[in-house]
Parts: structure tokens; C-alpha cells; sequence
């Protein structure tokens, strides 16, 4: 009978922490569905540690477990699990996660993170036309505390549940565990083991676990046949698919990383349950020996290591999904770097096309150089004949007006030489002044070779 009225006071308990008007205010994220003066009263009658509320409160910094021995036959045992649970996301766009602070920092692993399923597609008939929902997974904390008694097997739990108060499936499946738990036990004289809330909690936080990374797999096989899709199509440029896809590899890492120091907490509170202090055999020396809990107890050790055994292959399973992610990433930076010799090789062409093409016109300006050298000595030559000629013939014509000829001094034969004198005169001097401006304009196109020749050389030591 007192072993029913203990197991009915628990059951009160628990039905009393966990009312059914919880759903009422489904909203409310990070408040714990109780208000502060009934926690402070629970906390101070259950005489919790100021670890265990300190570690409440501070669940982004990591924490080990504590244990207490208040007299040789009555310990208390807290710790704080780790949880990562796979829920459905309901935005229509991932953007709309930027609008959240958890959204817009899900870089940091303590703040959730966003898993972009396939584009909504107008046939789902078949099952090819399947696709994969958008996920969100989201971290929490359960703390326990379990307060236990060897002479009188009384057990006293304390159980404070930081799920997000929209996920009351996650929430309820423990604790109906544990109803169902006591209603087993209440028509039974033999003792419950402590371990028994421990194992309630881990074995549904190893599945939440198990289906957390499921889901994470899921989106990694995703992304990597979108990668092949990629590369498949050998775009000649890095597309925004395969930056939203390496984004989202370090997202994923980052957050992988995290998960990993989380399970081995897990594997320490596991490692903690196997411990001496939760066996009968640690008091019997005392000389407390409850009758029935040896088998009860043993029954407990089998089921701690089956949860390690399981803990052991999840973490299996995160080391697979780490290695995959490193290969995808491995196989993302060949793509990107195939695509960056492809783009260099097209520019390596233009380059050369370029280079062609100015090969070409350098031809062309050789021979339109040659073309006006041709055309300067043929000037030259039409010049010379006619500074030649102009002088001869212009003093010709002069002479030649009826200013001279009605003259007979200028008549005269012999007095050609006037004409000889002046032609050869005038001649002489036009080709002097000729050579004069070849010479000068020579000068001035040797100074010009020399400041550019300077310019360059300073260029260079500089």
C-alpha cells in the first residue's frame, strides 16, 4: 500500500507539472509553462542544487552532471541532456527564416538550422514525383533531477523540459512513458529503480537523435545529386545553386561538429548510470538491502547498455555523415575548379584571339609605315624637282612680261646670265632652307626618343 500511495503521489505530480491546459499558450517559445513563484517552490521543497538551475539557465554553455550524497543511504542526481529534433518547417520560403534571430544566425550550432527540401512540384502522382519536405532542426535541453532514498526506495524526480512548447508530441511522449511506467508498478511491492526516469528520457532522446541525423542524411544525399546534376550540365560558370549548396555544406558541418561533443555528453550520462553509486551493492555495506532491487537494478544495467549500444551507432552514423560531408565538399571544390580552368581557358583563347588580332594590325601599320615611307620620298622627289625647276621657270615668266621684253637691254642674248644669276641664287637658297627644316625637325624627333626612353626607365626602377 505505501509503495501505491507513493506511485499514486507521483503520478499526481507528474499530471500536476504537466496540466492540461499546457496547450493553451502553444506560443510562448523559451517559457517554461509554469509561472516563477510555483518554480521557485518546487525548486526550494525539492531541494535542487544551484548547479542544476544554474545550468538551466545557461543552456548554451555546456555542463557536466552532479551528484550529492546528503547522508549514506540517500544521493541526488542531476544532469541536462542534449536534444536535436527533426520538425517539419511550414514557411513557404526560406528567406522568411532571415526574419528570426535564430534564423539569421544558424551558423552559430546552438541556434537551429534550416533544411531547404525540393521545390513544390505540380505532379505527385507518382512516386518519382515524391519530394523531400523542408525540415528545421531545432536544439533543447531536458533537465533532470532524481532524489532517492535506499531504506525507504521513495524516488523523487524533477523533470524540466525546454522544448518548445509548439512541440507538445515531443514533450508528452516521455512523461506518458513514465504514467505508464508507475501505473506498472503501483500494483507491485517491489521498489522502482532510480535509473528508471533516466532511461524513459534517454531511450526517447536517442530516437529523436536517430531521426534528427535520418533527416540530415536525407538533405546531404539531396545536395550531393544536385551537385551531379551540376556538374552533369558542365555550366561554364559557378551558378547560384552551387553557392546555396556550399553555403550549405559549412552550414551543415558546423553544426555536425557540434552534434558530436552533444552525443558524447550524452555518452558520459549513460557512463555515469553504469556507475556503482546506482547499485544496491554501493550501500550494502551499510547494511541497506532493499528486498527485490538487485533484480530490478540488473534488469536497469542491461537497459543502459542497450542505450549506449544504440548511442554508439548513432555516433557511428555521425562520423558516416561527416566523412560524406568532407567528399561532397571534396568533389564541390573539383567542380568549382574545373569550372575555373574552363573560365581560364576561355580567357587564355581571347587572350590569344587578341593577341592574333593585334599581331594582325601591327602587320598593317608595317605597311602603311612602308606605304608612307614610299609616299615621304616621293614628296621628297617631286619637292627637289620642283625647288629644281620653280626658280628657273618662275624667273622665265617673270622675264618673259612685256615689262622686260619691250627692253632691248634684256633682248640681248648675251645678258642671259641675269637669268642664269638669279635662278641658281634662289634655287641654292630654297634648297638650304629645305635641308635646314629636314635637319631641325630630325633634332626634334631625337629629343622625343630620348624623354620617352627616360620615362620608361624611371617607370622600371620604380
Amino acid at each position: 500500500m505505501a509503495t501505491r500511495r507513493r506511485t499514486s503521489s507521483c503520478s499526481s505530480a507528474i499530471s500536476k507539472l504537466n496540466p492540461g491546459g499546457a496547450e493553451e499558450r502553444p506560443t510562448q517559445q523559451g517559457k517554461l509553462q509554469i509561472s516563477s513563484r510555483a518554480f521557485r517552490y518546487l525548486m526550494f521543497t525539492s531541494n535542487v542544487p544551484v548547479a542544476f538551475i544554474a545550468a538551466l539557465s545557461r543552456p548554451y554553455l555546456v555542463c557536466g552532471t552532479g551528484l550529492r550524497m546528503q547522508s549514506s543511504i540517500e544521493w541526488d542526481f542531476w544532469c541536462l541532456i542534449p536534444i536535436r529534433a527533426a520538425v517539419p518547417c511550414h514557411f513557404a520560403r526560406s528567406s522568411d527564416h532571415r526574419k528570426s534571430t535564430a534564423g539569421s544566425n544558424q551558423m552559430d550550432p546552438f541556434h537551429y538550422i534550416h533544411l531547404s527540401g525540393d521545390q513544390t512540384q505540380e505532379d505527385n502522382s507518382s512516386p518519382a514525383a515524391a519530394r523531400l519536405q523542408s525540415h528545421d532542426i531545432r536544439s533543447s535541453h531536458i533537465g533532470l533531477f532524481v532524489k532517492h532514498s535506499a531504506n525507504t526506495g521513495r524516488i523523487s524526480v524533477v523533470v524540466v523540459n525546454l522544448l518548445d512548447a509548439r512541440q507538445q508530441h515531443l514533450i508528452n511522449e516521455p512523461l506518458l512513458k513514465a504514467r505508464k511506467a508507475i501505473k506498472q508498478r503501483s500494483g507491485s511491492d517491489a521498489p522502482m529503480s532510480p535509473r528508471f526516469i533516466y532511461l524513459i528520457y534517454l531511450s526517447s532522446t536517442l530516437r529523436w537523435w536517430n531521426n534528427a541525423l535520418l533527416c540530415f542524411n536525407q538533405h546531404l544525399v539531396k545536395h550531393e545529386k544536385d551537385l551531379q546534376e551540376e556538374i552533369a550540365s558542365e555550366t561554364s560558370a559557378f551558378s547560384n545553386r552551387s553557392k546555396d549548396i556550399n553555403s550549405s555544406l559549412h552550414l551543415m558541418a558546423a553544426h555536425l561538429h557540434r552534434y558530436k561533443s552533444e552525443l558524447q555528453r550524452i555518452d558520459l550520462i549513460l557512463t555515469e548510470l553504469l556507475s556503482p553509486k546506482f547499485d544496491p551493492s554501493f550501500l550494502v555495506e551499510e547494511g541497506v538491502h532493499p528486498k527485490g532491487l538487485f533484480v530490478a537494478q540488473h534488469s536497469d544495467r542491461l537497459k543502459v547498455e542497450n542505450l549506449i549500444s544504440q548511442l554508439k551507432a548513432i555516433c557511428s552514423f555521425a562520423d558516416e555523415i561527416e566523412r560524406k560531408i568532407k567528399d561532397i565538399l571534396t568533389l564541390l571544390f573539383h567542380q568549382i575548379q574545373a569550372t575555373n580552368d574552363k573560365t581560364l581557358q576561355a580567357i587564355l583563347m581571347a587572350t590569344q584571339a587578341d593577341t592574333k588580332l593585334s599581331q594582325k594590325i601591327s602587320l598593317q601599320s608595317h605597311q602603311l609605315t612602308v606605304s608612307m615611307k614610299s609616299d615621304s620620298i616621293a614628296m621628297k622627289t617631286i619637292a627637289i624637282m620642283t625647288m629644281i625647276f620653280l626658280p628657273a621657270t618662275s624667273f622665265a615668266a617673270i622675264f618673259a612680261m612685256p615689262f622686260f621684253t619691250e627692253s632691248e637691254y634684256m633682248q640681248a642674248l648675251p645678258h642671259i646670265w641675269i637669268w642664269v644669276a638669279l635662278t641658281v641664287t634662289f634655287t641654292a637658297l630654297a634648297f638650304g632652307v629645305f635641308f635646314y627644316v629636314i635637319h631641325r625637325q630630325k633634332g626634334v624627333d631625337i629629343e622625343d626618343e630620348q624623354d620617352e626612353s627616360g620615362v620608361s626607365g624611371e617607370k622600371k626602377n620604380m
